[in-house]
Protein backbone atom coordinates (compact mmCIF):
# COMPACT_ATOMS: atom_id res chain seq x y z
CA UNK A 1 0.00 0.00 0.00
CA UNK A 2 1.14 3.71 -0.85
CA UNK A 3 0.80 6.63 1.87
CA UNK A 4 0.77 10.51 0.12
CA UNK A 5 -0.43 13.85 0.84
CA UNK A 6 -4.18 14.15 -0.72
CA UNK A 7 -2.76 17.09 -2.59
CA UNK A 8 0.23 14.97 -4.19
CA UNK A 9 -2.35 12.73 -4.97
CA UNK A 10 -4.98 15.19 -6.80
CA UNK A 11 -1.77 16.33 -8.46
CA UNK A 12 -0.56 12.89 -10.08
CA UNK A 13 -4.16 12.72 -11.07
CA UNK A 14 -4.37 16.05 -12.96
CA UNK A 15 -7.80 16.50 -10.59
CA UNK A 16 -8.63 19.74 -8.61
CA UNK A 17 -9.42 19.12 -4.48
CA UNK A 18 -13.06 19.69 -4.25
CA UNK A 19 -13.57 16.89 -7.14
CA UNK A 20 -10.75 14.39 -5.54
CA UNK A 21 -12.50 14.61 -2.34
CA UNK A 22 -15.91 14.61 -3.32
CA UNK A 23 -15.16 11.03 -5.13
CA UNK A 24 -13.25 9.50 -2.63
CA UNK A 25 -16.42 10.52 -0.20
CA UNK A 26 -18.94 8.74 -3.04
CA UNK A 27 -16.44 5.49 -3.19
CA UNK A 28 -16.17 6.51 -7.21
CA UNK A 29 -11.63 5.87 -6.57
CA UNK A 30 -9.85 3.49 -4.73
CA UNK A 31 -7.64 5.89 -2.17
CA UNK A 32 -9.21 5.33 0.88
CA UNK A 33 -8.45 8.88 3.30
CA UNK A 34 -6.77 8.81 6.66
CA UNK A 35 -6.51 12.70 7.69
CA UNK A 36 -4.77 15.08 5.14
CA UNK A 37 -3.07 11.72 3.92
CA UNK A 38 -4.53 9.04 1.20
CA UNK A 39 -3.46 5.12 1.23
CA UNK A 40 -4.12 3.56 -2.10
CA UNK A 41 -2.73 0.37 -4.06
CA UNK A 42 -0.61 1.85 -6.67
CA UNK A 43 -1.60 -0.82 -9.56
CA UNK A 44 -5.14 -0.04 -8.33
CA UNK A 45 -4.81 3.31 -8.83
CA UNK A 46 -3.18 3.17 -12.06
CA UNK A 47 -5.59 0.70 -13.43
CA UNK A 48 -8.81 2.80 -12.26
CA UNK A 49 -7.06 5.80 -13.84
CA UNK A 50 -6.70 3.92 -17.34
CA UNK A 51 -10.41 3.17 -17.37
CA UNK A 52 -11.76 6.56 -16.82
CA UNK A 53 -9.33 7.64 -19.17
CA UNK A 54 -7.33 9.78 -16.81
CA UNK A 55 -3.06 10.21 -16.87
CA UNK A 56 -1.25 8.95 -13.53
CA UNK A 57 1.79 10.09 -13.10
CA UNK A 58 4.10 7.90 -10.84
CA UNK A 59 7.45 9.11 -9.70
CA UNK A 60 8.33 5.35 -8.46
CA UNK A 61 11.90 6.68 -7.16
CA UNK A 62 10.97 9.59 -5.36
CA UNK A 63 8.08 8.25 -3.79
CA UNK A 64 10.50 4.92 -2.72
CA UNK A 65 12.73 7.40 -0.82
CA UNK A 66 9.61 9.05 0.87
CA UNK A 67 8.24 5.53 2.07
CA UNK A 68 11.48 4.88 3.32
CA UNK A 69 12.00 8.08 5.20
CA UNK A 70 8.23 8.31 6.80
CA UNK A 71 9.16 4.06 7.14
CA UNK A 72 11.06 4.99 10.89
CA UNK A 73 9.95 8.76 11.01
CA UNK A 74 8.34 8.11 14.98
CA UNK A 75 11.22 6.07 16.06
CA UNK A 76 13.96 8.28 14.51
CA UNK A 77 12.00 11.22 16.06
CA UNK A 78 11.82 9.46 19.52
CA UNK A 79 15.45 8.57 19.63
CA UNK A 80 16.59 12.34 18.29
CA UNK A 81 14.58 14.25 21.41
CA UNK A 82 15.56 11.57 24.08
CA UNK A 83 13.95 10.70 27.32
CA UNK A 84 13.57 12.56 30.51
CA UNK A 85 12.69 11.39 34.17
CA UNK A 86 11.71 12.98 37.23
CA UNK A 87 10.32 16.05 35.82
CA UNK A 88 9.15 18.36 38.64
CA UNK A 89 6.40 21.04 39.19
CA UNK A 90 3.76 22.19 40.89
CA UNK A 91 1.81 23.60 37.44
CA UNK A 92 1.25 23.16 33.99
CA UNK A 93 2.89 26.14 33.38
CA UNK A 94 6.11 25.24 35.65
CA UNK A 95 6.18 21.66 33.85
CA UNK A 96 5.85 23.23 30.36
CA UNK A 97 9.13 25.55 31.34
CA UNK A 98 10.88 22.92 32.93
CA UNK A 99 10.33 20.33 29.82
CA UNK A 100 11.73 23.14 27.69
CA UNK A 101 14.75 24.10 29.54
CA UNK A 102 15.60 20.49 29.89
CA UNK A 103 15.76 19.87 25.47
CA UNK A 104 19.06 19.27 24.25
CA UNK A 105 20.83 21.80 21.48
CA UNK A 106 19.04 24.78 21.43
CA UNK A 107 19.66 28.25 22.90
CA UNK A 108 17.95 30.16 25.37
CA UNK A 109 16.57 32.60 22.86
CA UNK A 110 15.26 29.74 21.05
CA UNK A 111 13.32 27.84 24.28
CA UNK A 112 12.09 31.19 25.05
CA UNK A 113 10.07 31.64 21.88
CA UNK A 114 9.31 28.15 21.71
CA UNK A 115 7.58 28.28 25.28
CA UNK A 116 5.59 30.54 24.57
CA UNK A 117 4.36 29.09 21.61
CA UNK A 118 3.60 26.22 23.29
CA UNK A 119 1.66 27.43 25.89
CA UNK A 120 -0.48 29.78 23.17
CA UNK A 121 -1.31 26.46 21.71
CA UNK A 122 -1.99 24.76 25.27
CA UNK A 123 -4.07 27.95 25.86
CA UNK A 124 -6.35 26.91 22.82
CA UNK A 125 -7.42 23.31 24.08
CA UNK A 126 -5.70 21.16 26.70
CA UNK A 127 -3.17 18.69 25.12
CA UNK A 128 -4.36 16.01 27.56
CA UNK A 129 -5.32 13.48 25.29
CA UNK A 130 -6.37 11.08 28.31
CA UNK A 131 -4.85 8.09 29.82
CA UNK A 132 -2.47 10.22 31.62
CA UNK A 133 -0.85 11.52 28.65
CA UNK A 134 -0.55 15.08 27.17
CA UNK A 135 1.18 15.31 23.38
CA UNK A 136 2.32 19.48 23.63
CA UNK A 137 3.50 21.10 20.61
CA UNK A 138 3.32 24.79 19.08
CA UNK A 139 0.77 26.26 17.78
CA UNK A 140 2.37 26.09 14.16
CA UNK A 141 5.34 24.13 12.85
CA UNK A 142 8.54 24.97 13.92
CA UNK A 143 10.05 25.73 9.67
CA UNK A 144 13.52 26.92 9.09
CA UNK A 145 14.12 26.56 13.00
CA UNK A 146 14.82 23.01 13.45
CA UNK A 147 16.47 20.65 11.10
CA UNK A 148 15.24 17.39 12.16
CA UNK A 149 12.19 16.36 13.71
CA UNK A 150 12.02 15.34 17.14
CA UNK A 151 9.71 13.72 20.34
CA UNK A 152 10.74 14.57 23.53
CA UNK A 153 9.36 12.12 26.32
CA UNK A 154 9.18 13.46 29.98
CA UNK A 155 8.27 10.85 32.91
CA UNK A 156 6.22 13.43 35.87
CA UNK A 157 8.09 12.87 39.09
CA UNK A 158 4.26 13.35 40.13
CA UNK A 159 1.11 13.06 37.88
CA UNK A 160 -0.59 16.17 37.32
CA UNK A 161 -3.99 17.43 36.56
CA UNK A 162 -3.42 19.11 33.20
CA UNK A 163 -6.95 19.46 32.19
CA UNK A 164 -7.22 16.24 30.06
CA UNK A 165 -10.10 15.33 28.05
CA UNK A 166 -10.94 12.16 30.54
CA UNK A 167 -9.66 14.44 33.97
CA UNK A 168 -7.04 12.04 34.45
CA UNK A 169 -3.91 13.13 35.58
CA UNK A 170 -0.87 13.12 33.15
CA UNK A 171 2.22 11.03 34.03
CA UNK A 172 4.28 11.43 30.39
CA UNK A 173 4.78 13.98 27.95
CA UNK A 174 5.60 13.77 24.57
CA UNK A 175 6.47 16.78 23.01
CA UNK A 176 6.63 16.90 19.35
CA UNK A 177 8.61 19.34 17.53
CA UNK A 178 8.63 19.33 13.51
CA UNK A 179 9.70 21.66 10.74
CA UNK A 180 6.31 20.72 8.46
CA UNK A 181 2.73 20.53 8.69
CA UNK A 182 2.97 17.16 6.73
CA UNK A 183 5.95 15.53 9.06
CA UNK A 184 3.89 16.96 12.11
CA UNK A 185 0.62 15.26 11.06
CA UNK A 186 2.31 12.17 10.35
CA UNK A 187 3.95 11.93 14.02
CA UNK A 188 0.99 12.77 15.77
CA UNK A 189 -0.64 9.74 13.37
CA UNK A 190 1.72 7.34 14.16
CA UNK A 191 2.51 8.34 17.93
CA UNK A 192 -1.81 8.28 18.37
CA UNK A 193 -1.79 4.59 16.95
CA UNK A 194 0.90 3.92 19.59
CA UNK A 195 -1.14 5.44 22.52
CA UNK A 196 -4.59 3.77 21.26
CA UNK A 197 -2.84 0.48 22.11
CA UNK A 198 -3.69 0.22 26.20
CA UNK A 199 -0.98 -2.13 26.66
CA UNK A 200 1.53 0.75 25.79
CA UNK A 201 0.13 2.32 27.85
CA UNK A 202 0.34 0.18 30.27
CA UNK A 203 4.40 -0.12 28.98
CA UNK A 204 4.69 3.37 30.17
CA UNK A 205 3.16 3.33 33.37
CA UNK A 206 6.37 1.17 34.15
CA UNK A 207 8.79 4.04 33.11
CA UNK A 208 11.04 1.54 31.18
CA UNK A 209 14.52 3.05 30.68
CA UNK A 210 15.34 5.03 27.00
CA UNK A 211 16.73 1.91 25.11
CA UNK A 212 13.56 -0.01 26.23
CA UNK A 213 11.23 2.73 25.23
CA UNK A 214 13.24 2.87 21.90
CA UNK A 215 12.75 -0.69 21.00
CA UNK A 216 8.85 -1.24 21.97
CA UNK A 217 9.00 2.27 19.61
CA UNK A 218 10.58 0.27 16.96
CA UNK A 219 8.36 -2.61 17.29
CA UNK A 220 5.42 -0.69 16.94
CA UNK A 221 6.30 1.03 14.13
CA UNK A 222 6.80 -2.06 12.27
CA UNK A 223 3.46 -2.59 12.60
CA UNK A 224 2.43 0.87 11.71
CA UNK A 225 4.10 0.08 8.32
CA UNK A 226 2.76 -3.38 8.16
CA UNK A 227 -0.95 -2.14 8.19
CA UNK A 228 -0.28 0.55 5.73
CA UNK A 229 -0.83 3.66 8.09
Amino acid sequence: MTRLALSEIAERLNLNMETFNRWIKQGRIPVRKSGNFGIFNESELNKWAAKQRISYKTTKKKEKKKENIFSSILFSAVKKGGLFENLMGDTKEEIIRSAVNLMPDFSNEFKEKLYIQIMEREKLTSTGIGKGVAIPHPRTPLNGEIAQSMIVTYFLENAMDFDSIDGKPVFVLFFILAPSIEIHLNLLSRLSFCLRDNSFIDFLEQRPDFDTFLSRIQAMERNINEKGF
